[in-house]
């Protein structure tokens, strides 16, 4: 080990570490926003298999909606499909927080054992196996401008069918393909003087159960789920 490398390990300001990490950081996300794009573009799934709600249909209004029947029809639709419900539930950050204090959970958990909502419960009480709750977020300002965030996932909510394992001839929502793995560089720039830190993988993104126009059968879309 070189005397910067055990500086880097013993002091708490790592440059190099630090470096590797922000880059990183960076791939992951470019990655999670390839996914959400491909996830929350209605034009992705067939006409039965995407919604949007608006006004007092939005989980929003405590009073008119109905979430429940959102998600079981979302539920039904795929399995019309398959023949098999979608497992998984892709609901945002800003989404769970408002149905946290929906009357209709809160009246279908009062007399359980723990009697406080949870991705987990929510996910009982509809029969998803898992309950996925992205809550990252995402500069959308152009470079030089007035820095502004937002959450990266918005507010879309979306149902699939992910198999216990990948197959051939297995329906699924869609599939990560790669083909090298996470890399990291490090070299020297003399000319600039400095060290250079360079984090690259190879990944596709497809969804693959898909019907004769290339549109998703094995996932249900629900946009604007919230105001």
């Amino acid at each position: 080990m070189t005397d910067e490398e055990r500086s880097n390990v013993d002091s708490p300001l790592a440059p190099d570490r630090d470096a590797t990490e922000l880059v990183t950081d960076k791939i992951i996300l470019g990655r999670e926003r390839a996914i959400q794009v491909l996830a929350t573009t209605a034009a992705n799934y067939i006409a039965g298999n995407t919604v949007t709600l608006a006004g007092g249909n939005q989980w929003s209004a405590y009073a008119t909606s109905d979430p429940i029947g959102n998600l079981r029809t979302g539920k039904s639709a795929v399995h019309a499909q398959i023949f098999r419900e979608p497992n998984t539930a892709v609901i945002p950050y800003q989404v769970m927080t408002v149905l946290e204090d929906h009357p209709d959970f809160l009246e279908r958990i009062k007399y359980s054992e723990r009697a406080i909502f949870s991705p987990d419960l929510l996910g009982s009480v509809l029969g998803f196996d898992k309950i996925v709750v992205p809550g990252v977020g995402i500069g959308t300002s152009n470079p030089g401008a007035t820095p502004a965030f937002g959450y990266l996932w918005g507010k879309d909510v979306v149902l699939a069918y992910v198999p216990p394992r990948p197959g051939l001839k297995i329906p699924a929502y869609g599939y990560e393909f790669t083909w090298m793995t996470r890399g990291v560089d490090r070299w020297r720039e003399e000319p600039r003087k400095s060290d250079l830190i360079r984090c690259s993988t190879s990944y596709d993104l497809k969804m693959t159960a898909v019907d004769a126009s290339n549109d998703q059968i094995a996932g249900y879309l629900i946009k604007a789920a919230i105001a």
